[in-house]
């Protein structure tokens, strides 16, 4: 699939302006506690709207599940978990360094370490930021971050300007570098969501394999489904290469020191590079495994190299080869070779890979925020709130409840500072059906940031793990334009207005700039 950076630059956006906008049906929601109605729109955000759409979508969810790698449903869920550990201390952020400069640290953390960690992690950060386009990529995340500490300052500015009242309380609890190590803890944390989703790669190829097998399937094309190859026998596969004193193989062979654990993909993937490796290499490797012990990592490989010479398309070639998985690429070929419109399906199915991980990260997220409302309604005595459309006492203040919300979240949190002067004026009786519309309302929105993140992150080519930095500006972006729009910015000096609108502008910049260098690379 080609990809189209600036498609998936109005994908972020329109994530960003999901998360920038997700709490205002929060506004509605009256005699509620916090955690009653994080909670119900949690079921919503984390559990009901991933599993639906997920299903909807892919048309294979649960086979998928079923079928998917333990070690990646393992951390992908782990990590959603830490993402919301993140929000344990983010309320600690806003009390010792303020909401703007909070904000602004926390971010900054978020934006960094989900941007560059993952490919650290994989040992390929310098080479995502080589050539013409890494550098352009790597200039939009600094532009990014110069965006987030602009707006912040922004912040910084529109705080020294509240009333002296305000001021005194903000200065009380003030406490600069316990709320840098709480800002430091509460950001990386935050950032966590991003190592989820990339630990889930397995499962987005294998969404990909299971939507064009069942598609060329019901386009009548005669296509089995590929069984994966069990590690056993790519274990063996190793051991004869290893042992193969044919020079290409040992060629080979010597490519792979730095791979523990040598698969099918790794050979496919050393035979499929044309350009740097002799036609005779291929052919002499591809003899070795035809002549070697049979197994069925070595049929399955031979299989492949021969439907891969008879595809005449270079299109497709290239499509197989960008996958990582094995089992794709085996399935990508047998379906072009079997007369599927192999094209068709990737341009149908590739943009919905991603909702099945979200299942998983999400599932994970939502165990942290589940235990830690529940502890908060035995604490507070709110349960009875889901059910009762009585109200026994009024609900604390905003000020006065312990929240857990993570830096994907707190963008949005001003826009809530004004439910408490509507309650006041709310009547005893709850709304029960309107208050669990307006929370399911603002947790399909909340989920919406990464329906919309999924499908722009199949758009960004090789520098997807740029994603974040455009989700994370995305979201400052549209949530400041909700303050805006809220006259929460109303009373600020020119200055702050100024600042407010430089930090915007850079953070639009450097989206532009990721994009273009995402474009780059598809040159």
């Amino acid at each position: 699939m080609i990809a189209n950076p600036m498609l998936g630059v109005v994908f972020h956006w329109l994530g960003g302006l999901a998360s920038g906008s997700f709490y205002v049906p929060y506004r509605a929601v009256r005699k509620w506690s916090w955690e009653v109605y994080w909670l119900v729109g949690g079921f919503f955000s984390w559990i009901i709207a991933p599993w639906i759409l997920g299903a909807v979508m892919t048309g294979v969810l649960l086979p998928v599940l079923h079928e998917a790698p333990g070690s990646s449903c393992f951390w992908a869920y782990f990590w959603g978990v830490m993402w919301g550990l993140g929000g344990l201390t983010f309320g600690l952020t806003m009390r010792y360094l303020g909401m703007s400069l909070g904000m602004a640290v926390a971010l900054s953390y978020c934006s960094a370490f989900g941007t560059i960690m993952p490919p650290l992690f994989d040992g390929k950060l310098i080479e995502k930021f080589s050539g013409p386009s890494g550098h352009a990529i790597l200039v939009g995340i600094i532009v990014c971050l110069l965006g987030i500490a602009v707006t912040g300052m922004a912040g910084m500015f529109k705080d020294k300007e509240m009333p002296e009242e305000k001021k005194k309380k903000a200065i009380k609890e003030f406490n600069f570098w316990k709320g840098i190590a709480v800002a430091t803890f509460s950001g990386v944390m935050s950032a966590s969501f991003s190592y989820g989703l990339t630990a889930g790669n397995p499962i987005k190829e294998l969404t990909l394999k299971h939507t064009f097998v069942k598609s060329a399937q019901a386009d009548q094309v005669a296509v089995s489904f590929p069984a994966p190859v069990a590690s056993e026998a790519e274990k063996d596969l190793w051991v004869e290469i290893q042992k193969a004193q044919i020079p290409a193989v040992v060629d080979m062979a010597k490519s792979f020191k730095d791979i523990k654990n040598v698969r099918c993909g790794d050979v496919a993937t050393y035979l499929e590079k044309e350009s740097a490796i002799p036609a005779e290499n291929v052919a002499a490797i591809t003899e070795f495994l035809t002549g070697t012990k049979k197994t069925a990592a070595t049929t399955a490989l031979v299989k492949y190299m021969a439907d891969r010479s008879k595809i005449t398309d270079n299109e497709v070639k290239k499509q197989a080869t960008e996958y990582t998985s094995f089992d794709l690429k085996q399935a990508t070929l047998q379906i072009a070779v079997a007369g599927g419109d192999i094209k068709k399906y990737v341009s149908k199915h590739t943009l919905w890979q991603g909702l099945p991980v979200l299942v998983v990260v999400l599932l994970g997220g939502f165990t942290t925020n589940f235990i830690w409302c529940l502890l908060l309604n035995i604490k507070n005595k709110t349960g009875y709130q889901y059910f009762s459309s009585t109200l026994r006492k009024e609900p604390p203040k905003r000020t006065d409840e312990t929240i857990i919300e993570t830096a994907l979240d707190a963008p949005s949190e001003e826009v809530v500072e004004h439910i408490a002067g509507v309650r006041q004026n709310a009547l005893e009786r709850v709304p029960m059906l309107s208050n669990y519309f307006f929370s399911a309302l603002a947790g399909v929105t909340w989920y919406m940031q990464f329906f919309f993140y999924s499908m722009g992150e199949t758009q960004m080519g090789r520098y997807k793990f740029s994603s974040w930095t455009l989700h994370m500006a995305s979201i400052i972006i549209f949530s400041s334009l909700w303050g805006i729009a809220l006259l929460e910015w109303k009373g600020s000096s020119r200055k702050t207005h100024v600042m407010l609108a430089l930090g915007l502008l850079t953070l639009i910049g450097s989206t532009v700039i990721v994009g273009y260098g995402n474009y780059l690379a598809t040159l």
